[in-house]
């Protein structure tokens, strides 16, 4: 049996920027964004010309290469002008676009970063822009990609908002978001006994852990009984004993790792401002010198220590290739005044360092 909700959204109305298929795309879908470097504002380009019906659903994405590891960030303001032209005002600032490495939706490396979906209403005849800088000082263009939807037959199974509040002390100086050290891992290399049936893991570096975490093993082959949730007890700067286990098997070897620990809950920029109907969390790269290659972070965003939505998945490729896992946005209801928060947790620690991610939030109102 079919499963009908006869009184759910129902957009007549579709609108996109994405040009032509082409099965040798070498510049990618959208529209170029010229992007400023070294945190200078590009060139306010138009994306999506007036739109022929009002939009109640706005969905687009920025991809194409930021060069450079020591400086991945970038910045997107999302412009309107609801006469239809080219006299610009900023409709959503300081979107998080940026990571190093980041894919390409073209035919070399097909991969969004992250996707933005708005549940925001813009009136027909609207012209939708954009404004790109980068962190680094490497220029080049972006392309934005946008997808519009209006025209629901059942306004009364949608909501949406008409003003974004951006949340995260942005950097203008660095066209980062608001640093955050998630909690650390570690990647295993070896288990033994530890002399008295305790199970006892050989890591790259303890330096993120103290006695009493609570960990997940991953990945262990031989000694399988290491996988699982642990309160773990520091022996040195190498090893650690998994309290409570018993050894058993001879360690073999596995893409094993430790689930880092989470950081403790922090502050997310300043209180919001007006009552939020729907949320969309955002992640952006790494801020250090350092290699991103088959980094995993997990975050939680929220409020008052309890979490809003589901987490949020950063990942790189082994060729630092990102990736966000959790599509918004999130339906919710924050009262104004409320403070966000984040926390979150590195799949390990890379080349022995806690490493910065960026992060914002932005909430339609």
């Amino acid at each position: 049996m079919a499963l009908l909700v006869p009184n759910g959204p129902s957009f007549a109305h579709w609108s996109d920027n994405l040009g032509p298929m082409s099965n040798n795309n070498t510049t990618g879908f959208g529209v170029p964004v010229p992007s400023g470097t070294s945190s200078a504002d590009g060139a306010d380009t138009t994306v999506m010309s007036a739109l022929a019906h009002d939009c109640e659903y706005l969905w687009f994405a920025c991809t194409g290469l930021v060069s450079g590891s020591t400086a991945p960030g970038a910045l997107m303001d999302l412009l309107v002008d609801p006469a239809g032209g080219t006299s610009w005002s900023e409709k959503i600032t300081d979107l998080l676009v940026g990571s190093s490495n980041q894919n390409g939706f073209n035919n070399s490396s097909a991969g969004i970063s992250c996707p933005f979906h708005f549940p925001l209403w813009l009136p027909a005849g609207t012209s939708i822009g954009a404004r790109i800088r980068r962190q680094s000082g490497t220029g080049g263009n972006m392309q934005v990609m946008m997808m519009a939807a209006g025209g629901n037959r059942n306004p009364a199974s949608w909501w949406c908002g008409q003003k974004v509040e951006t949340i995260g002390t942005m950097v203008p100086s660095s066209s980062i978001g608001q640093v955050h050290t998630p909690g650390g891992g570690a990647s295993i290399f070896g288990a033994a006994n530890n002399g008295s049936g305790l199970i006892r893991l050989t890591v790259d570096s303890t330096a993120p852990f103290t006695t009493g975490d609570v960990l997940t093993v991953n990945g262990v082959l031989g000694t399988v009984e290491a996988n699982g949730t642990w309160t773990i007890t520091v022996i040195s700067g190498t090893t650690l004993d998994l309290q409570g286990s018993t050894f058993v098997n001879t360690y073999v070897s596995g893409t094993d790792f430790i689930n880092g620990k989470f950081s403790s809950w922090t502050n997310l920029g300043s209180p919001t401002t007006a009552r939020t109907g729907a949320v969309h969390w955002a992640v952006g790269g790494i801020t250090v010198s350092i290699s991103m290659a088959a980094a995993t972070a997990d975050f939680r965003f929220g409020a008052d220590g309890h979490q809003i939505g589901p987490r949020v998945y950063r990942g790189f490729s082994t060729s630092e290739n990102a990736c966000t896992i959790y599509q918004g946005p999130v339906f919710c209801d924050i009262p104004a005044g409320t403070q966000l928060q984040i926390k979150g947790s590195l799949s390990l620690a890379l080349n022995g360092n806690q490493t910065n991610y960026d992060c914002a939030a932005y909430c339609v109102q």
